[in-house]
């Protein structure tokens, strides 16, 4: 914590004495991005650089309903390309569907919407496709059964048993010797 600036110094001063005396102390020694540029500036003053980066972060946007609704559909797609089943497609494309016909149907506000309703069919080969181009999973461990957990369990203990008494023997004939 730091002291409070006392009368009579100006404000430069005391933050400038606070500085040199950190220096001194070192905390200014291997600070991240050390000697680099700063992340995100570019050299041009933006007054939004916090809402922009904000933005970005939290992955947000306000954008037109027309074009919110194209990066809406290429999420969609990405998202299509790794559904696991034939049923999850044909749901996410319905929905996505009606999300398109939602927008399509409202006045405009800004430029106008000229996204058309996806073609099941066409989704489905896209997807059959990327699929297809997937390396394959590996096949499913067969369920163990307790009955063999108990066998394993057993067949360790009793190897560990003759293991033991045949380190006793060897310590008894070293000790005899």
């Amino acid at each position: 914590m730091t002291t409070r600036k006392p009368f009579g110094v100006s404000s430069q001063g005391f933050v400038e004495a606070q500085i040199e005396e950190a220096r001194r102390r070192g905390e200014f020694e291997n600070l991240p991005h050390r000697g680099e540029p700063l992340p995100g500036f570019d050299g041009r003053y933006d007054e939004n650089w916090w809402v922009k980066q904000y933005l970005k972060r939290e992955d947000l946007s306000f954008l037109p309903p027309s074009l919110q609704l194209k990066r809406d559909v290429e999420k969609a797609l990405e998202q299509i390309d790794r559904a696991p089943t034939r049923e999850a497609v044909l749901a996410r494309v319905a929905q996505l569907n009606a999300h398109i016909r939602e927008v399509n149907r409202r006045p405009a506000e800004g430029p106008p919407s000229t996204t058309a309703p996806l073609d099941p069919e066409t989704v489905l080969r896209r997807w059959e496709a990327h699929r297809a181009a997937r390396p394959p999973r590996p096949p499913a461990l067969a369920p163990r059964h307790e009955a063999v957990d108990v066998a394993h369990a057993r067949a360790a203990a009793a190897i560990l048993g003759s293991l033991a008494l045949f380190t006793g023997a060897l310590v008894w004939l070293a000790l005899a010797a």
